[in-house]
């Protein structure tokens, strides 16, 4: 799967949030206000995040019985970033 590359950041710009990567390069925008809007910002701009660690959850799981448990802790770590990241911490 491929989609854009680099850090995707969430930041409020004047009445709406803006969801970027690369220093201002927007992937999208949500123009409805508040709390939840900032919370949809938050959620797509920890997108590929949240996919990698899936991808790597997924692979630790149909491997589990040849995969040391040092990949299973940081798969976990990782997923547990790209959750934070989703939920603006």
């Amino acid at each position: 799967m491929e989609h854009t590359k680099g850090e995707w950041k969430a930041r409020s710009l004047f009445d709406r949030w803006h969801v970027e990567y690369d220093d201002f390069a927007t992937i999208c925008d949500i123009w409805a206000g508040g709390e939840e809007a900032k919370a949809n910002a938050q959620l797509i701009a920890a997108a590929p995040n949240m996919y990698e660690a899936l991808k790597e959850l997924e692979y630790c799981i149909m491997n589990i019985n040849s995969i040391e448990g040092a990949r299973h802790r940081a798969s976990v770590i990782n997923a547990n970033k790209a959750l934070a990241k989703a939920e603006g911490k």
